[in-house]
């Protein structure tokens, strides 16, 4: 498996709809409430869509009968994926609004579906975890041509397993059930770059846990981008070296 996670930003200046956006990559028909009327999912793009999934932080009971905070997922419907887009919208009132950011992060082709929800669902939850906001994940299997690399044959059809996982930056309070003010640790002006970058070594670390759960051992790609030196580690020639 090739290790990758990518960013991408949506921006309303640039005529991005986040309803649009969370139609295509969960599947489902979502209602703009802004623009008063439906964003229809592409067909072929959602029979790829195997399951999308949802996580907030919620304040649940610990040891002791206090109080904490903690990432929790469950499945995202229909209603809850067009919740989360149009809230998200409405909060946005400038013009040139970042609406939301993505992560899209490839899956090992070796774990089942069972196993890469439980996968993205971690992913998920440590990064809600560690910034506070509401992040929406759909898990995708396309088929793709390859390009030849390692054991494949060029042009033959091969499976891409991965999860598109949506936030945005802003830090949901979950008592009011409300969002309040930007993360600036994802802002990449304020070092938003280096953080996906952390992150990056976050899922890796996660993915190899689960594989060794699993039972399953990776190739030998995952190695190449925690064998670099912490000062390396980050640096985009050191990723772009690495794979």
């Amino acid at each position: 498996m090739h290790y990758h996670v990518s960013s991408k930003t949506f921006q309303r200046s640039k005529g991005q709809s986040l309803t649009a956006a969370a139609a295509y990559r969960s599947g489902f028909d979502i209602y703009d409430a802004k623009e008063q009327r439906t964003k229809h999912a592409n067909r072929k793009n959602a029979e790829d869509v195997l399951f999308n999934f949802i996580t907030t932080e919620e304040l649940v009971t610990i040891k002791g009968g206090k109080k904490a905070l903690r990432a929790v997922s469950k499945q995202a419907t229909q209603l809850d994926v067009a919740r989360w887009a149009n809230t998200i919208e409405g909060v946005e009132k400038r013009k040139d609004a970042t609406l939301a950011k993505e992560m899209e992060i490839a899956l090992p082709e070796e774990f089942n579906l069972a196993q890469n929800i439980k996968l993205m669902s971690a992913i998920q939850q440590r990064f809600v975890a560690m910034t506070g906001t509401v992040a929406l994940s759909s898990i995708h299997n396309s088929s793709t041509k390859s390009y030849g690399k390692g054991s494949r044959k060029k042009g033959s059809t091969t499976l891409n397993k991965h999860g598109h996982m949506m936030y945005s930056e802003r830090i949901y309070n979950p008592v009011k059930d409300t969002f309040g003010k930007k993360n600036q640790m994802l802002n990449i002006a304020m070092g938003g770059r280096e953080f996906t970058k952390v992150f990056r070594y976050e899922v890796e670390q996660i993915t190899k846990k689960h594989a060794a759960q699993n039972g399953i051992k990776l190739p030998t790609g995952y190695t190449a981008f925690t064998s670099l030196s912490h000062e390396d580690r980050y640096s985009p020639e050191a990723i772009n070296k690495g794979y």
